[in-house]
């Protein structure tokens, strides 16, 4: 059970960077609104962020994360508002691992179990999967979800979460 649901939360958290990024594409950080569609021409598929959200947590984009924006995500991990938490956490997968991580290691210590705990355990993951892990700091974290997690079934996504990062890490050439 624990399987399935970390593996939605993968799921959600990558299409929701993807669906982010990609109403972003080409407007300097804008979103963009969707096309009316008309029966002569079909409507172009775009998605865009709730102007609140981008204005105060600008989404990853391929761009690199300035240091400014990277700032703004780690605060607004600690946010009383949930979503603009979710977004950070979201967010923090494609920044620097040295600034991501003890912000991620925070929020899976003291965050919302329901939410954002496995939203944080899954930008773990993704951050490892897409910088590595050779100082295993993002390892650590979720180590210490495991064995400190108090709350639901946090211990069990996060032995699913390092189990997938050891997994494509060991699976990568020397």
């Amino acid at each position: 059970m624990s399987r399935i649901v970390f593996a939605i939360v993968v799921a959600l958290v990558f299409a929701g960077t993807l669906a982010l990024a990609w109403s972003t594409r080409g407007t300097e950080g804008q979103a963009t609104p969707p096309a009316a569609a008309s029966p002569a021409q079909p409507a172009a598929q775009t998605v865009a962020a709730p102007a609140a959200v981008a204005a105060e947590s600008p989404a990853p984009t391929a761009q690199a994360s300035t240091a400014e924006q990277v700032a703004g995500w780690v605060s607004d991990t600690q946010s009383e508002h949930p979503d603009r938490r979710a977004t950070a956490i979201k967010a923090l997968a494609d920044a620097p691992a040295a600034a991501a991580v003890p912000a991620l290691r925070q929020v899976l210590t003291s965050g919302e179990v329901s939410v954002d705990r496995p939203l944080a355990l899954a930008s773990l993951t993704r951050l490892a999967i897409a910088q590595g892990d050779a100082d295993s700091s993002i390892r650590n974290a979720i180590r210490e979800a495991i064995y400190h997690g108090d709350g639901g079934d946090i211990p069990a996504l996060a032995q699913d979460a390092l189990d997938t990062v050891e997994r494509e890490l060991a699976a990568r050439p020397q």
